[in-house]
């Protein structure tokens, strides 16, 4: 770069492309101060012109240094390359304050380990799910027990005994107010005093206006108005503006819309008295502000009241037959229910929790390989079938789906069960699970089952998604299983390959 016949433009090339950014790269790593910058600003200084034959640069400005070779102040870029690295700019001498900042605020992010601290807070125990699962068993399986004692009862009865009346399943709002009862009486106690303090604003505001006419009032009287009218007021703003919608997250299935309907009805059910409670209040603060002029209007609204009686009988008549259509719709195109009402869905969540369960004795299971099994510990077998009649619905004998059938697996052996569609495959495995109701004989079974259904969990997410089925998405492996399955011909059908949404919605 110092011979006088390499060309300006060349010297130019070489410094921009090699020297400077050596000098740069290294600003990124090393903690520079404005003390570095300086230094270095000083060097770049002596060396262009130097490069250049300038033996007089106090005859040269530093811009036509720069501008010779066309680069700008070194200063500037090392900022830049600082602030390209880091996302911003932080000199050990004058930014303390902003590194301080931002180490103690990516501190409170990270353990001492490193590791990221997990972004929720961990739920009270009040609100976790295994508080309040074990507080609803509390509350349901003495209902449930005692529901399931006199139905058997009753099913054990004859003749004329039969008839009388079935029993009442236990209710699930019975059941929820008795989980809930003291959250209850605190939310009815402050929602009486919110009712009480509606009509605080207009009573005061009478009372001041009261004032005002009275020339012989008393001023602190008057001042005691004002200041409680501000703070009612402002107290009733507050809490208005504080109010906040629960919003409704994805259903997926009739379930979570049953389930839904219970914990909007919550924030609901207060009204059930409340209304009625602020009617009489407002009726008798009419009556004590205008008198009997107020009259007229309890008067006609007295009237119109059996209108409004019988036209909501006649709309909850539409609305239950409404329902039932909408449930004969839902069956037939499997879309989620929007309107069901919290009577059906008390309904349904009682019909679903009184619905028949597995019967865990119908498979002879020896986890252990001790002697409480011994039928099962004599024998070589792994799986063993003797005698075995099942069906789906155990109390209609007229319905076997598999009748006196005699198998044996033993250790260690293939077998695969080999028939037409509909001879009984899917539903041999499904008594070995447990899933059929036994008629007669038994089925025994040495150590743990592990079972793959023929029906896959759709995911409302795309193809890909339910592939990785929540693990990172290794693009070797991930190719590496659409091979093994063969799907790359299926995915290049739909329109957007494994990027497509599936699922029911």
């Amino acid at each position: 770069m110092c011979d006088r016949k390499t060309p300006l433009k060349l010297k130019s090339k070489i410094y921009r492309t090699v020297v400077r950014p050596v000098a740069l790269y290294g600003a990124e790593f090393w903690p520079t101060t404005l003390k570095h910058e300086q230094t270095l600003h000083t060097v770049e200084m002596r060396m262009l012109p130097w490069t250049h034959r300038i033996t007089r640069l106090g005859r040269v400005r530093k811009e036509d240094v720069r501008s010779m070779f066309g680069v700008a102040p070194i200063a500037a870029k090392m900022q830049e390359a600082r602030l390209s690295w880091y996302g911003h700019v932080l000199r050990n001498e004058d930014s303390s304050v902003a590194k301080t900042a931002m180490n103690t605020t990516v501190g409170k992010d990270v353990d001492r380990e490193g590791d990221p601290k997990p972004d929720l807070f961990e739920l009270n125990e009040g609100s976790t799910t295994e508080y309040l699962s074990n507080l609803w068993k509390q509350h349901w399986e003495p209902r449930m027990k005692e529901y399931l004692r006199r139905k058997e009862h009753r099913s054990k009865l004859s003749g004329k005994d039969r008839k009388q009346k079935e029993p009442t399943p236990p209710s699930v709002v019975g059941c929820l107010l008795g989980m809930f009862r003291w959250e209850f009486l605190s939310a009815t106690a402050l929602k009486l005093t919110s009712d009480i303090l509606q009509f605080a604003n207009p009573f005061f505001l009478h009372q001041l206006i009261g004032f005002v006419s009275s020339p012989n009032s008393p001023l602190w009287k008057g001042l005691s108005y004002a200041i409680l009218m501000f703070a009612v007021s402002e107290t009733l703003r507050l809490s208005c503006s504080a109010r906040r919608e629960k919003t409704i997250g994805e259903i997926v299935n009739l379930m979570a819309i049953d389930v839904d309907r219970f914990q909007r009805i919550t924030a609901q059910i207060q009204q059930f008295w409340s209304c009625p409670f602020q009617i009489l209040m407002g009726l008798t603060y009419l009556f004590i502000t205008l008198g009997y002029s107020a009259a007229p209007g309890v008067v006609i609204m007295i009237v119109f009241l059996p209108t409004n009686i019988l036209g909501s009988i006649s709309v909850k008549k539409w609305q239950v037959r409404q329902m039932k259509l909408k449930d004969e719709r839902i069956k037939m195109i499997h879309e989620v229910l929007n309107g069901i009402k919290a009577i059906v869905s008390n309904n349904r969540l009682k019909n679903y929790f009184v619905a028949d369960e597995l019967d865990p004795g119908v498979v002879e299971r020896d986890h252990k390989n001790d002697a409480s099994c011994l039928m099962i510990a004599a024998a070589k077998d792994a799986i063993e079938f003797e005698n075995f009649s099942a069906a789906w619905d155990s109390s209609d004998s007229n319905s076997t789906t598999l009748q006196d059938i005699n198998l044996s697996a033993a250790r260690g052996a293939l077998i695969a069960v080999v028939g037409k569609v509909g001879c009984g495959k899917s539903s041999l495995l499904s008594a070995l699970l447990g899933e059929m109701g036994k008629l007669h004989g038994r089925i025994g079974v040495r150590g743990k089952v592990a079972y793959v259904p023929q029906l896959p969990w759709i995911q409302n997410m795309t193809v890909r998604d339910n592939i990785l089925f929540g693990k990172p998405f290794d693009k070797r492996r991930y190719n590496q299983v659409l091979n093994a399955c063969a799907l790359k011909p299926d995915l290049k059908i739909l329109p957007s390959g494994d990027m497509t949404e599936i699922g029911e919605k």
